[in-house]
């Protein structure tokens, strides 16, 4: 299975209770929110020089954290995740993965978890409907709505923890940009990569990647936009390449 835009504004629930990468598998039966397309291509583009230490907040199944240890071989990521049954889930698809000796979550929130160290990368797939009509059940209400952790939490705790030369990369709808921007700025966080991603040629762009540095003079970098499929189940060479490394079959779709 390959996820592209028929996965892209929700997850998918009842589909599987596990979802196989290359290199690892991904059990989701106990997570309110399973592997879709926004975690893929997050855990695809997010980078830093060199980080020795890797902090993913809500982690949920794992997914970017996993990807994380596979792309950062010399790397320790470490997880957060608010929601107990899928914490205890992310660390069972921690263990049965290549990385189990660099990989490790923690049932906590990052606004509260007193942290031994600081981290050169910093991954978060945030919470970001607000105010809006909320699901009934809890655990997927937790990780869709930001009540548990807001822009400006998740700014705040980024700024706390970064190291030196460290990167926050997170990504959102796109029409949240400019909030986010204002909000991360206002917490010591400056914007110097981004990436509009759209579903299709026709479609205006559904998710923007950022990436935020604490250096207020680092250069600004705009990414051309991406697109993910061509047509249906036809994959864009940007998309393959990004993914191919995780997703089985990527190289069929060229």
């Amino acid at each position: 299975m390959i996820f592209g835009i028929a996965t892209w504004q929700k997850a998918i629930d009842g589909v599987s209770d596990h979802f196989q990468f290359k290199s690892f598998t991904i059990q989701q039966h106990r997570c309110a929110m399973k592997v879709g397309t926004d975690a893929i291509l997050l855990g695809a583009w997010a980078t830093a020089a060199n980080p020795a230490a890797i902090l993913d907040v809500g982690t949920g199944t794992g997914v970017v954290a996993l990807m994380l240890a596979q792309r950062f071989p010399n790397a320790v990521v470490e997880a957060v995740e608010i929601d107990k049954p899928a914490s205890c889930q992310a660390a069972e698809n921690f263990a049965a993965s290549p990385w189990n000796d660099r990989l490790s979550v923690t049932h906590a929130a990052v606004q509260e978890f007193p942290f031994a160290r600081r981290f050169g990368l910093i991954v978060c797939n945030p919470p970001y409907f607000h105010d809006s009509l909320k699901p009934d059940n809890h655990a997927r209400r937790t990780a869709r709505h930001d009540g548990s952790l807001s822009s400006g939490e998740l700014a705040g705790a980024a700024n706390r923890l970064l190291a030196q030369d460290g990167r926050l990369s997170v990504i959102l709808p796109a029409d949240h940009r400019d909030a986010f921007v204002i909000e991360a700025g206002s917490q010591g966080l400056y914007c110097v990569r981004q990436r509009l991603v759209h579903p299709t040629p026709k479609h205006p762009p559904k998710r923007i990647l950022l990436e935020f540095s604490t250096d207020s003079s680092s250069p600004v970098v705009e990414e051309r936009s991406m697109i993910i499929e061509l047509t249906r189940h036809q994959y864009s060479r940007e998309y393959i390449d990004l993914a191919k490394s995780f997703l089985l079959r990527m190289h069929e779709r060229s």
